[in-house]
């Protein structure tokens, strides 16, 4: 019990030390409540996460409670569905959430409104994944508190990111297909998590804002491409090669890496196993996995680096499908029944989650966080294909240990100097208005450090949307608005 309370503890370090930044300080001020008014109409039908938001952005302790918890209960549920009874996992997975990408970590979990949506999803998602690993058990029989716990799971998290709304809808297709064929003493879990799947999803885009979207009137700027297919497939093309394919696909070089390393392991020894005729595909497939592997950690310490010059993209595009597709052949050679169809489910779950975000706008790298999490539940049953046995576990604990140990202190010197920073920042803001006295104060605005690890921490009085920023942050901070802000020319 004490490890499981030092690692909520480093994870709530962590939150404490997270600045508000970009929407949250508009959540936190009157324009939130005004889109409460509302019903948020016209905005989006994200309703459970803007609550959230808005109450987070307005008690501190909340908002660390509610980070903290998550991220712990994140990895938690992702040791529940791989093993239950082997600790391990657990810290395996705390690991790979401190693993995130800059890009993801900074906007799904670091700011607040970003969190809100999307940690909040991927946590309930597991949850009913769990539940679901009952359709599977033969000798179990059907709980009407499940009944209703799938039901909320499936409506409650349709309320927070429109393609993991439509993905619950899927998720509650197929599993109830597979109960119908497999199990049907359990076809209640998947019916009734479709049932709320399907409610929330009426009720999200019943909201104006995607009949505006769709009709191009959205003041948001927000693109759905459906309706004319030169547009569809620009926007499916640029939406791969500039969010996409950097962040959802090749920024995840950890579990590459460490996917490569444990399907070698599980190869070697399933090899003696394999009919002759299944060898050489299986070896193929492995070797693209390490291919793969090698290609993103050489992309990560060079980013720049275009390997077949205005050509790169389309050959990474082909890559990615390979590399997917010998995890496809892997998994249906290497292991068998019940195993073989959580592996396929995962990695099928893992397109569905990309799938929508070709045709909207805009797409950032916090849409793959839920992507992101999905593909640690598949790296952790590797793990636990590849090694099974738990004699080693003492050994593998202490080194993935302090592994967790060395993220925390990583991200706790990022983003504790931030905190600090933030704190004088405010500081040095009101000790301007205090000496500028009666007359209308002019003051410095004055950045944050390691900016590329925030998100909309900046702003300036040079475009648009910086100026719709400056109001927002002086109420958020109670700053008066005869306060005038001096930016210098490198904020954009």
């Amino acid at each position: 019990m004490g490890v499981y309370i030092l690692v909520w503890g480093g994870f709530a370090v962590l939150a404490y030390c997270f600045p508000y930044t970009g929407d949250d300080w508009m959540w936190g001020t009157s324009y939130g409540i005004k889109l409460l008014t509302t019903g948020f109409a016209g905005y989006n039908g994200r309703y459970a996460g803007n609550l959230i938001v808005l109450l987070l952005t307005r008690c501190k302790p909340l908002q660390v409670l509610a980070v903290s918890s998550s991220l712990f209960f994140l990895a938690w549920e992702m040791k529940q569905i791989v093993n239950r009874e082997r600790r391990l996992l657990f810290w395996a997975a705390a690991a790979l959430l401190l693993s995130l990408p800059v890009e993801i970590m900074r906007e799904a979990v670091v700011w607040t409104s970003g969190y809100s949506n999307y940690v909040t999803s991927a946590l309930f998602l597991l949850v009913f994944l769990r539940m679901a690993q009952k359709l599977q058990e033969e000798n179990l029989w059907i709980l009407k508190r499940d009944i209703i716990l799938c039901a909320f799971l499936g409506f409650i998290n349709g309320l927070f990111v429109e393609h993991i709304t439509l993905v619950d809808v899927l998720i509650g297709l197929i599993l109830t297909a597979y109960a119908w064929f497999r199990n049907r003493k359990m076809l209640g879990l998947p019916l009734a998590f479709l049932a709320g799947a399907c409610l929330s999803g009426i009720l999200m885009f019943q909201n104006a804002a995607y009949s505006n979207i769709a009709s191009g009137t959205d003041t948001l700027q927000r693109s759905l491409f459906l309706s004319y297919l030169p547009m569809l497939m620009l926007r499916c093309r640029e939406n791969l090669s500039q969010t996409i394919l950097p962040y959802g696909i090749l920024a995840n070089w950890i579990f590459y890496v460490a996917g490569a390393i444990l399907a070698f392991w599980i190869g070697h020894e399933k090899w003696p196993e394999l009919k002759k005729k299944a060898k050489l595909p299986f070896a193929a497939a492995i070797c693209l996995l390490v291919l793969f592997a090698l290609y993103s950690v050489l992309l990560i310490g060079n980013p720049e680096w275009n390997i077949l010059a205005d050509q790169t993209e389309k050959f990474e595009i082909l890559f990615t499908i390979a590399y997917f597709i010998a995890w496809f052949c892997f998994c249906l050679l290497a292991f068998k029944g019940k195993q073989r169809e959580r592996m396929l489910f995962y990695l099928f779950l893992f397109a569905a989650l990309l799938a929508p975000l070709f045709v909207v706008t805009p797409v950032g790298p916090r849409c793959f966080f839920c992507g992101y999490v999905v593909l640690m539940v598949f790296l952790l049953e590797l793990f636990q294909a590849a090694c099974g046995d738990s004699k080693q576990d003492a050994l593998f604990q202490r080194a993935i240990a302090l592994s967790v140990l060395a993220l925390f202190v990583f991200w706790g010197s990022i983003y504790g100097y931030i905190h600090l920073k933030e704190k004088e920042r405010m500081q040095e803001i009101r000790r301007q208005i205090t000496e500028a006295g009666e007359a209308l104060p002019v003051v410095d605005w004055i950045s944050l450090p390691y900016n590329e690890y925030l998100w909309w921490a900046d702003f300036s009085d040079k475009n648009e949307e910086g100026r719709k920023r400056i109001p927002e942050f002086k109420e958020f901070y109670q700053i008066s608005d005869e306060v005038t802000f001096r930016f210098t020319d490198s904020i954009q």
